[in-house]
């Protein structure tokens, strides 16, 4: 394999399922976007850089991507069929953090106070990445991780064993109740029904009602995880600072 740059920091390694395609995001100066359309072979150096400190990605497609980052103030700018289009949005009260477009026109985003670090907010955008409202507050919830299977069917989980759901593109948000005071760091949902989410003490939770109820998963190594996902519809990974679990279908186990 051909690999990109050696940075000061690698960021994220974003895939497009079912497109053999990747983004690297890392610093070596700016903020560089580097992409692989064939699996790694090769990669091409994206036109959408930027000074400053990285923030979240999130691509769509191929040829929409976003990209939060902070210099004075957070902004976010945006690659949309070869065009590149900086600072789309600029927000100097509350402090964008993570972001998910389920399309290249809806966006939303968590966000965080001055004065309070951890993301009480999501806000939306209808018009691809500007003019963003507040859609949902929650002082007390801690947002660490956000899915939408669709414009209008998201969820967001949080600490202390929050989720939050809404089916209306936000205009709503229901609690589901999950029994659980463990915090939630990551969620990946294969449709609108069938979901999963990890978080702290090796927790691994699955849903197939769309969240109205929950199923605890057996994980083989007691593990505090930070990243959940899925290649197709069977197979997931979930991480844990060095270690990488994987699924054993049709049970439900997950093995070093």
């Amino acid at each position: 394999f051909q690999v990109t740059e050696m940075s000061n920091d690698s960021y994220a390694i974003f895939p497009i399922r079912e497109q053999n395609t990747f983004f690297h995001v890392y610093q070596y100066g700016p903020i560089l976007i580097d992409k692989t359309s064939n699996n790694g072979l090769n990669w091409e150096r994206t036109p959408l850089k930027r000074e400053g400190y990285y923030r979240d990605f999130f691509a769509v497609d191929t040829s929409h991507f976003f990209l939060i980052y902070n210099w004075d103030s957070t902004f976010i700018s945006k690659y949309i069929n070869g065009a590149v289009h900086h600072n789309i949005d600029t927000f100097y009260v509350d402090k964008p953090n993570l972001m998910f477009f389920p399309n290249a026109d809806t966006g939303y985003i968590a966000a965080s106070s001055t004065q309070d670090l951890h993301n009480h907010f999501i806000y939306k955008s209808t018009t691809g990445g500007t003019n963003f409202v507040k859609i949902f507050t929650d002082s007390l919830m801690n947002i660490n991780d956000m899915f939408f299977t669709s414009a209008n069917m998201g969820y967001a989980v949080g600490d202390l064993g929050k989720i939050i759901k809404t089916t209306d593109g936000g205009s709503s948000w229901e609690y589901l109740n999950t029994n659980l005071s463990t915090n939630l760091k990551s969620l990946f949902f294969i449709n609108d029904d069938l979901g999963y989410v990890a978080g702290s003490s090796g927790l691994i939770i699955k849903t197939i009602n769309g969240g109205a109820s929950w199923t605890p998963e057996t994980v083989d190594f007691p593990a505090s995880f930070t990243k959940i996902f899925f290649v197709n519809d069977t197979v997931g990974f979930a991480l844990s600072n060095n270690i990488l679990f994987r699924n054993q279908p049709p049970s439900n186990t997950w093995v070093i």
